[in-house]
């Protein structure tokens, strides 16, 4: 190992420290701001994570430190999961950056919310089977009692 690879393992290292810094720095403005979230708020996190990723892949040995509070970061990220996936233009920022698909945090998709009436769907379906099983039951029965007592006749008539 020489001195210039030394230099670039500290020097990678110091700039990936900077990246993770500056991305819990955006990460906290948009903690803080939970009723004003602005589009550009929500687009400076996410593009302070892709400055954390394009670092990593230079990644060296001796970068334990910085990755675990980069989990850490990535958890409070995930909390943001509807705020994030809400946001308007994010399908325009992902058609345009055209991130790959392990860039996680360009794909958030909102938690679908589920309606009064759509929690009941269960036992709407399950009173609807039954009632249908009980009326062709019925059909059947007065059916066979018509015919059984010549209620309906059918003539033929030549």
């Amino acid at each position: 190992m020489n001195k210039s690879d030394i230099t670039t393992t500290s020097e990678s290292t110091s700039h990936l420290e900077i990246a993770i810094g500056q991305y819990a720095t955006k990460l906290d403005r948009l903690d803080s701001s939970e009723t004003e979230v602005t589009e550009t708020r929500v687009y400076e996190v996410l593009l302070a994570r892709d400055a954390v990723e394009n670092l990593l892949r230079k990644r060296v040995e001796g970068t334990e430190s910085p990755l675990a509070e980069l989990v850490e970061l990535d958890q409070r990220l995930k909390v943001h999961n509807d705020l994030i996936g809400t946001t308007l233009n994010l399908k325009n920022w992902r058609e345009v950056l055209n991130p790959p698909e392990t860039a996680w945090w360009w794909y958030f998709c909102p938690t679908p919310v589920v309606s009064v009436w759509d929690r009941l769907d269960w036992l709407w379906n399950t009173l609807t089977i039954t009632s249908l099983t009980m009326v062709g039951s019925l059909m059947i029965n007065i059916t066979n009692a018509m015919s059984a007592g010549r209620a309906v006749s059918f003539s033929l008539s030549v």
